[in-house]
């Protein structure tokens, strides 16, 4: 199994992806996925998610259809930890990889992953692994980023500082590639998803794209839950400082170039943290969060 230095909650904690998808998908979103993965809603449906993470896309998939008998496989220790206590009996959760753990063969009606995929070495296996657990005629989907997805400040200088210390990710998913012993170092961003598929063995392919957007100045969600947000970013910029900072130096930054991006990120935050409903109303702060679903039947 590999370290914990190569596991995902490694790149990212719990709490950067509470905080990244806080406002992802909206009502919107959740109704194209009941119409475009429509056979989530069938009785007693059997669900395999694969890499569920901490378990932002398993609600939604019970959401979808509260009374589907739900598994979810995850490597990561912490990971499985938060599943565990999410979900409690809603959800049987299995520690391991799709590969090595106890994964019945043709044992289950879709196999669903969501934000897994792209970041893997080698792709095809992985869906050929997930077309093995479905059974005949079953589903297997894929639920993945597009690099056009990206978050807009208010300013060129926040934009800036931004930008530097989400180079850590970057940094990080590099780092990993080569501590699992990757022969060479891929780009996640560049997947061809129908032809991944295809070479899996996966038959009548369709591919559906959706946009989430989420503005801070928009009145549809509560002043509460947008304030809310910003103290949990505020938080964590805060919390991963030092971290953060170690993983720049090593990427060649300096350190007075991280100091200044944090300062001002920090800033910002705080202000909008102390800001009034009409000040928040004002800031157009945004994040654009492109996907592309895509579906083939074994």
């Amino acid at each position: 199994m590999p370290s914990s230095e190569t596991k995902w909650s490694s790149i990212q904690s719990v709490e950067e992806i509470d905080v990244g998808r806080f406002f992802e998908y909206d009502e919107d979103a959740i109704e194209m996925f009941s119409r475009r993965l429509h056979f989530l809603k069938r009785p007693s449906v059997r669900v395999l998610e694969v890499g569920s993470g901490t378990g932002f896309f398993t609600s939604i998939l019970l959401t979808i259809n509260p009374e589907m008998r739900l598994t979810c496989v995850e490597p990561d220790d912490k990971f499985v930890e938060v599943l565990r206590t999410r979900f409690e009996n809603r959800v049987a959760v299995m520690k391991g990889r799709l590969g090595d753990s106890d994964i019945p063969c043709d044992g289950f009606d879709v196999v669903l992953s969501h934000i897994v995929v792209h970041n893997l070495a080698d792709p095809v296996q992985a869906l050929a692994r997930m077309r093995r657990a479905v059974r005949k005629g079953g589903f297997v989907v894929a639920i993945e980023p597009l690099p056009a997805s990206r978050h807009y400040y208010p300013s060129e200088e926040l934009e800036q500082a931004a930008a530097l210390l989400d180079e850590v990710k970057v940094y990080r998913s590099l780092e990993r590639q080569k501590q699992l012993g990757a022969s060479e170092t891929f780009d996640p961003w560049r997947r061809n998803y129908p032809r991944l598929f295809h070479q899996a063995g996966l038959t009548f392919l369709s591919c559906h794209g959706w946009t989430s957007v989420f503005t801070l100045s928009d009145r549809r969600y509560s002043f509460g839950d947008r304030r809310k947000w910003l103290r949990m970013r505020y938080d964590l910029v805060s919390s991963s400082r030092e971290k953060t900072t170690e993983t720049l130096l090593r990427a060649g930054r300096e350190k007075a170039e991280i100091d200044r991006a944090h300062q001002i990120i920090l800033s910002h935050l705080q202000k909008l943290i102390q800001a009034s409903e009409e000040e928040l109303n004002r800031t157009h702060e945004q994040e654009i969060v492109h996907r592309i679903i895509t579906i083939g039947r074994k």
